[in-house]
């Protein structure tokens, strides 16, 4: 299991330290679709702790290529489905870098 398997099941059991332990310390993670940028683990971590439960994480795929790996994943919540595209870069086995396209099905 590599950095985002982990980081994606830490995030499903809320797991919030695991889940930081798989960001390098200089993790930074962007979300085009929203205009946004994550310059620290704790700001990453923080957003998805804002994210009203109850809700659901299903991972479809991951698929590796030496240190870039690229995951597709769907969340659900009360109000929202949300699919996710996730593109990762690993440095010293930990996410490095990442950018993740989110985009919105209301249900």
């Amino acid at each position: 299991m590599n950095a985002v398997e982990r980081l994606w099941r830490a995030l499903a059991a809320r797991d919030w330290e695991t889940a930081r332990s798989e960001l390098h310390p200089n993790a930074t993670i962007e979300w085009p679709t929203r205009g946004e940028r994550f310059d620290s683990c704790d700001a990453f971590i923080e957003v998805h702790r804002a994210i009203p439960g109850p809700w659901d994480l299903d991972v479809g795929r991951i698929i590796t290529e030496g240190r870039d790996i690229a995951s597709e994943v769907v969340v659900t919540t009360p109000d929202d489905t949300w699919y996710v595209a996730s593109f990762f870069r690993l440095g010293d086995g930990r996410i490095q870098h990442a950018t993740e396209y989110w985009v919105r099905r209301e249900v």
